[in-house]
């Protein structure tokens, strides 16, 4: 019976270091393609960074171009409305003007005329 535990025991030793050999193996494999994977991810950052850095600069550019656009087309816009500002007040300025005149010219004629009309 002994011989037969001792069997057992050695049968059971050689299984287990032969799983521990397979999953050594199979560990060390992942660790390599890990590695491979890792490489080839940093490849293709360096390839994308490389290849998005112009294209960063390309639309800072744009983005500064259509700002000034922008800033060119406020200022712009400002002189247009002081222009018309201007234009309007000058405009109800002597609008109103004319009103008072056209007012007392009118109101002096009838005036006159009714004094001469009265003699």
């Amino acid at each position: 019976m002994t011989q037969a535990i001792a069997l057992a025991l050695l049968l059971l030793i050689i299984v287990v270091i032969i799983a521990v050999i397979v999953l050594t193996v199979y560990i060390v494999r992942l660790i390599i393609d890990m590695n491979k994977l890792t490489n080839n991810l940093n490849d293709v950052a360096i390839m994308v960074k490389r290849d998005v850095e112009p294209i960063i600069k390309d639309v800072q550019i744009t983005l500064n171009k259509l700002n000034e656009l922008a800033q060119a087309a406020d200022n712009q816009m400002s002189t247009l409305k002081k222009i018309i500002a201007t234009i309007v007040g000058f405009s109800t300025l002597t609008i109103g003007g004319m009103k008072n005149i056209s007012g007392s010219f009118f109101k002096g004629l009838m005036s006159g005329f009714k004094m001469f009309s009265k003699k």
